[in-house]
């Protein structure tokens, strides 16, 4: 079932083929939950899975009447053992808005509506600095992150995520493309970031 519906969300069938799997592992899945859940009041759920269970948009699940995400957040983890799931109170953090509206490969498309985005995510929605288009550089994360360091990051760019090494997939910046095996010479864990959005 898991595949079938996996198959239907991806290859954007009618709601008549892909309900009925989303109904079935709701069923399985939450509604066994829901009364504890309403009980306890917890409105956020997430999901921790194995192999190709990770690709099921589980935002998707529907329990008859609504899908899962008109009741509940959802998110997914990678594995629980892997996770600091310590609350962090992230209301007075800095925040650092990246990204670029053009790119110098001609296989990226044009982001529009970046410029927008940063200015109000680093002024109107946080306290934050921003870097667009040529400042948005790998080295000028760096350099802030050890001169003023800040708890959330947000990136408004290209990304592309495949199987296999994490050579494979990378996070496009300005000046170039950082492979997800770089990840760690940003230093993003000294101080930690609590918070990572790409969007």
């Amino acid at each position: 079932i898991a595949n079938r519906f996996t198959d239907s969300i991806f290859y954007e069938l009618p709601e008549s083929e892909y309900l009925p799997p989303s109904q079935q592992l709701y069923q399985w899945l939450v509604e066994p939950l829901a009364k504890d859940l309403e009980t306890r009041e917890i409105d956020n759920l997430v999901f921790i899975l194995e192999g190709g269970m990770r690709s099921i948009p589980f935002a998707a699940l529907h329990d008859g009447e609504q899908y899962i995400v008109e009741n509940y957040s959802v998110g997914m983890m990678p594995s629980f053992r892997l996770t600091n799931t310590v609350y962090q109170d992230i209301r007075d953090v800095e925040l650092l808005a990246m990204g670029s509206d053009t790119f110098e490969d001609p296989e990226l498309a044009p982001l529009p509506g970046v410029p927008v985005e940063l200015d109000i995510v680093a002024q109107n929605l946080w306290n934050g600095k921003s870097f667009l288009n040529d400042d948005f550089t790998i080295n000028n994360l760096k350099q802030t992150q050890n001169s003023n360091p800040f708890g959330i990051l947000h990136l408004a760019t290209h990304a592309e995520f495949l199987p296999g090494e994490p050579a494979n997939s990378y996070i496009q910046f300005g000046d170039r493309k950082l492979r997800l095996d770089e990840i760690r010479e940003l230093g993003l864990n000294n101080p930690l970031v609590e918070l990572i959005v790409l969007s």
